[in-house]
């Protein structure tokens, strides 16, 4: 596998360079592309960052290829805090659901750390609606390197203003649900999705929380940053505060972004403009 001048661990590396042969084995010519994308090729990789990777395949998979897969990235992924290993997170979507260009999107199939006892009892994952690929989609398109195919720019669709906030605001009552436990992980996540509504960028979760704490109190602020320093890595633990007063912090953001949505004129039923690198049928 090229290096493409990322800046990652030799071990990382090796371990991308077994998923994109494994990956091509398994898929072959269903294989069009397959792309890296999140902290590996923007902020940088954090203690518990996945290595996200988003596959385009000819077709949707069938049932003996979700298994295989499934049970070769079992082998290839780590779970957080593994000191080998980086948690592996794979999602799949077909040609055939780009060229529909329709919200939400069709995830074909997702492996990811946290679902890896429902992995190993053969729960495979199936197609699913899924308004976060969206997302997903409109940041790799951004951002992500290519180590199979062409530049995501070239194949990966132009994802329009209304459909990121149809997205973001369909994947919010999901990420709110999940607070409880995991709770610096969704702040930072709302920080995400804020930034993304006021700028129209993408950007980490550490960055994007630098941008929401300069317009906090100073006492939530200082909690936020606490969170942040904790995904960095620089705060081995966080205090018994950060989980007390979370909720607090929690409030503050689901409002912000609430008001954010509100402001925003949306058709979720808007299709995105279609690349042209796919022949999807259309008259051009």
């Amino acid at each position: 596998m090229e290096k493409l001048s990322l800046s990652l661990p030799e071990n990382t590396l090796a371990q991308l360079s077994a998923a994109k042969e494994s990956l091509e084995t398994i898929l072959k010519e269903a294989l069009t592309a397959l792309y890296l994308y999140g902290s590996a090729v923007q902020a940088g990789l954090r203690p518990s960052s996945d290595l996200d990777l988003l596959l385009v395949a000819r077709n949707p998979l069938n049932a003996m290829v979700r298994e295989r897969l499934t049970k070769t990235l079992l082998k290839l992924s780590g779970p957080v805090g593994d000191p080998h290993l980086r948690p592996l997170e794979l999602t799949v979507i077909s040609a055939k659901e780009l060229c529909a260009a329709r919200f939400p999107p069709l995830n074909d199939y997702q492996f990811g750390e946290w679902l890896r006892e429902e992995f190993k009892k053969g729960q495979y994952p199936g197609p699913r609606p899924d308004p976060d690929l969206t997302l997903l989609l409109a940041t790799a398109r951004a951002h992500a390197v290519s180590l199979t195919g062409p530049p995501a720019a070239q194949l990966l669709p132009v994802i329009a203003r209304d459909e990121l906030t149809a997205a973001i605001r369909a994947s919010l009552p999901v990420l709110l649900q999940d607070f409880k436990g995991d709770e610096r992980n969704v702040l930072l996540t709302l920080c995400r999705m804020l930034y993304t509504l006021d700028t129209g960028k993408f950007t980490s979760k550490d960055r994007a929380a630098v941008y929401a704490e300069r317009s906090l109190p100073l006492p939530l602020a200082s909690l936020l940053s606490e969170g942040r320093e904790h995904y960095l890595g620089t705060r081995p633990a966080l205090t018994p505060e950060f989980t007390a007063r979370a909720p607090a912090l929690l409030k503050v953001l689901q409002e912000r972004l609430e008001s954010a949505l509100a402001r925003e004129r949306t058709d979720p039923y808007a299709p995105w403009r279609v690349n042209s690198s796919f022949n999807c049928g259309r008259k051009r």
